[in-house]
């Protein structure tokens, strides 16, 4: 998955004028909205692969909990997961990235990343997943393409012929 360097110079820049929780959250808000459409070609390719390529695969990006987890969610959306399981599993993220030790060893990887201090006010919505988060990038697909089937046939390529190989492929009966 590609970075999306407009949210991490947006944090930075909020970071190093010392922001609070809120604006964080706001630009993790905004960035997830860009995320579901500037990804969506990335999104594309990982979800043809899972339909026609090798299985296992591992899907991961740098963070493990923006691009990786909205990718995640979308992809439990196209399977007919409902949206309550995806919510719940976009939200495990925060049982193993915001305890001890992982807490402080993260926290010291993102302040050597972003070159800036991180203050306890702004952990939770940067290294935290958070339903607010998901729900800006599924308000974002209703906004711009009026259904979340629009999206998924017009952003992410996935037509019913996809979508039936994808579900024999990794569904149980």
């Amino acid at each position: 998955m590609h970075s999306h360097p407009g949210l991490v110079e947006t944090v930075r820049a909020n970071l190093a004028r010392g922001a609070g929780a809120e604006t964080i959250r706001e630009c993790f808000r905004k960035g997830y909205e860009d995320l579901v459409f500037e990804n969506a070609p990335q999104y594309a390719v990982v979800l043809k692969r899972l339909a026609t390529g090798s299985l296992p695969v591992l899907v991961h990006c740098s963070g493990g909990k923006d691009r990786t987890g909205l990718f995640s969610a979308l992809f439990l959306t196209i399977l007919g997961v409902p949206h309550d399981t995806v919510l719940q599993d976009y939200l495990l993220t925060n049982q193993y990235v915001l305890r001890e030790p992982e807490l402080s060893r993260t926290v010291k990887g993102i302040e050597q990343a972003l070159g800036v201090p991180v203050s306890p006010e702004v952990i939770a919505p940067l290294l935290g997943a958070e339903r607010e988060f998901l729900d800006a990038a599924f308000e974002a697909i209703r906004r711009r393409s009026g259904a979340f089937d629009n999206y998924q046939r017009s952003s992410l390529h996935v037509n019913d012929d996809m979508l039936r190989r994808l579900r024999d492929r990794v569904l149980d009966e």
